[in-house]
């Protein structure tokens, strides 16, 4: 999961195995929990350019969860407005994936 973040550039490989990772318990939150304890300037990056990838277009890049929860993208959301995660893009000065999210 953490090369899929940290060395992946295409965001969807991220979701992928997000999504894949989480359809085994039915639950998104525990791999997105374990996604902000990524460490380093690839993790930055790479949690980043999976957050954009999700803030511009929420229907169409929620990742594929097998059980049909009835708001697919309620985990994304909220890590998405988390405090964590608003704390690493501002720290990394990436104003336009916070533009993104506040978008949303």
């Amino acid at each position: 999961m953490a090369r899929a973040v940290t060395e992946e550039e295409d965001p969807l490989v991220a979701s992928t195995f997000l999504g894949a990772a989480a359809n085994a318990d039915q639950d998104l939150k525990p791999w997105l929990d374990y996604v902000d304890t990524l460490t380093g300037p690839d993790a930055d990056a790479g949690i980043a350019r999976l957050a954009q990838y999700w803030a511009d277009d929420p229907p169409g890049h929620q990742p594929m969860l097998w059980w049909f929860p009835e708001d697919p993208f309620a985990a994304v959301r909220d890590w998405l407005y988390s405090d964590l995660l608003h704390e690493r893009l501002k720290r990394m000065g990436d104003l336009a994936t916070q533009i993104a999210i506040a978008q949303m």
